[in-house]
């Protein structure tokens, strides 16, 4: 008859007056409950009496006839089919007080609160809901005997439902995660998000995490969450000290139900006093063999962890360890980048200095040009990687002159037409000489464009007005205004005025207007 949940027949039980069992269905066992129920109604001289979920009847010889309350069973079949129905904690528990009212209790009130506020007394029945808190009913009736078996069952229900929830949440924390990843946020946004949902689901107090410094050889603590007392970042210690020596030693997850400071040296000691930890859970991050560092979680109470919770712990830290690979990664590829990049530069430094001393007229020009070509397109709200390809390309501008030939480069006097169209040829020997070139092939618009002229007089396309590249438009003042005002071999540099008075005549002819209206305002202000 002890099968709850499942339907009772009425098959009588006959109990002797010395407590022995005459007469039950086969497999049938006396709970200890029932038998001081039995007693109860044997030395109490009625002749037939009802106690819960179980009717009493004294026959002639004076044993007990005993058979199931069939009311109470059904009621008690319908509240057991339809509790997993209920989706949430506070559905549970209305499912609970209807039952009770059922069963014929007056509920007077009823309330959720704290372990550590219950007062208890006769008339109040509670279920425990977790480790902290209670649902109290104050409660009128006859049938309390049916009540310590209806808050087991109404506690499991609750507890199955915070696992579930649990579950879902852990489901939801781990779909953020991995959007997290995908935006590529910097691997410390990503470890704050993953301390967050430990912490959150696993319900644990606190979420640690250590870095590994492999060249050091030491873990070193960057970031937690849910401690009481400062932390003191930057703290290291070796990959023996302590509980991650349990974790790092077999590189695998270490749980300790129930921790003993006594076990621990004094500063780890005072540190699990301190914050009142009492359980733990540890698990090393790793990518590929190489170390990356631990995450740790505490509890102030003993720690209990559901296979999958340890699952979902162990799953986080994997992804944690993901985002710090790939960190390091791209880390590795930017310097490795930045350093290529230097290596280019320092080859184009070196290519303008193969032109200067070739060409001792010019000395010094690629440079100068290169940072009025950035003042003004600065002035021009140019920024980012279009300052890098005319950086680039000022100081290429004339690498097609290296195919020049010395006779007409260095030639004292007037060219010829002849010799001026050789030299015209420069912007297309320095496309042909930069174009399969990736690193260069966005920095061509000033070597191929810097003689082009706003009215397309120029060469080598004749290209007019907006056709020609801005970097090319604002590089041909700057150009112009150096080789106007430098002095050279055979001539003084023009005093500024009249170059600028030069430039402001061209302009709408050689110049585009408005970038010499801007070369007008930044030779002003400086």
């Amino acid at each position: 008859m002890e099968q709850t949940g499942q339907r009772v027949e009425p098959i009588p039980v006959i109990i002797s007056t010395e407590g022995k069992v005459l007469q039950a269905p086969s497999g049938w066992l006396l709970s200890d409950d029932l038998q001081q129920a039995v007693l109860g109604f044997q030395h109490s001289g009625h002749l037939q009496k009802q106690l819960g979920k179980w009717q009493f009847f004294r026959l002639h010889d004076l044993s007990t006839l005993v058979l199931p309350d069939l009311v109470y069973f059904q009621r008690w079949t319908a509240f057991l089919q339809n509790l997993p129905q209920q989706s949430s904690e506070p559905e549970i528990l209305e499912h609970t007080t209807l039952f009770l009212q059922d069963m014929g209790f007056a509920v007077l009130h009823q309330q959720t609160c704290e372990k550590s506020n219950l007062t208890l007394s006769p008339e109040v029945f509670c279920v425990p809901l977790d480790a902290h808190r209670v649902h109290c009913w104050t409660l009128q009736g006859e049938f309390w005997e049916l009540l310590p078996e209806l808050s087991s069952t109404v506690q499991q229900a609750v507890k199955r439902h915070h696992g579930f929830q649990r579950y879902l949440n852990a489901l939801q924390y781990f779909q953020e995660l991995q959007v997290a990843i995908t935006d590529q946020l910097e691997w410390q946004d990503t470890l704050k998000l993953v301390l967050y949902y430990t912490r959150e689901a696993l319900q644990a107090d606190a979420a640690v995490f250590f870095l590994w410094d492999e060249q050091d050889q030491m873990l070193e603590l960057i970031d937690t969450i849910g401690h009481r007392t400062p932390t003191e970042y930057g703290f290291r210690i070796s990959r023996d000290y302590g509980l991650a020596g349990e974790v790092l030693g077999p590189i695998k997850t270490h749980v300790v139900s129930v921790l003993d400071p006594a076990d621990f040296d004094e500063q780890s000691r005072g540190f699990l006093l301190r914050e009142g930890f009492v359980g733990y859970a540890g698990t090393p991050l790793s990518v590929k063999g190489h170390l990356l560092g631990i995450l740790e979680i505490f509890h102030r109470s003993p720690l209990e962890p559901s296979g999958w919770s340890l699952s979902f712990f162990e799953l986080l830290a994997s992804h944690l360890a993901i985002a710090l690979y790939q960190h390091r990664l791209i880390r590795d590829l930017k310097i490795s980048n930045q350093q290529l990049i230097h290596t280019y530069d320092a080859t184009l430094e070196g290519w303008v200095r193969a032109l200067d001393l070739r060409d001792k007229e010019t000395e010094g020009h690629s440079k100068r040009v290169m940072e009025g070509s950035l003042k003004l397109a600065r002035k021009m709200g140019l920024s980012g990687q279009q300052l890098e390809h005319i950086r680039r390309g000022a100081l290429l501008h004339d690498i097609g002159k290296l195919a020049i030939p010395d006779q007409i480069l260095h030639k004292p006097g007037k060219l010829t037409t002849q010799e001026f169209d050789v030299v015209k040829q420069h912007p297309v020997w320095a496309r042909a000489m930069l174009r399969d070139i990736e690193y260069l092939r966005n920095d061509l618009d000033i070597p191929y464009h810097h003689h082009e002229k706003w009215d397309g007089s120029g060469y080598p396309l004749g290209l007019k007005a907006d056709e020609i590249p801005l970097s090319a438009r604002i590089f041909s003042v700057v150009d112009v205004w150096d080789a106007m005002t430098s002095d050279r071999p055979y001539r003084k540099g023009l005093p500024e005025e009249d170059v600028l008075a030069y430039i402001q005549e061209q302009s709408g002819k050689h110049f585009d207007p408005q970038v010499v209206r801007f070369f007008i305002e930044l030779v002003q202000e400086s």
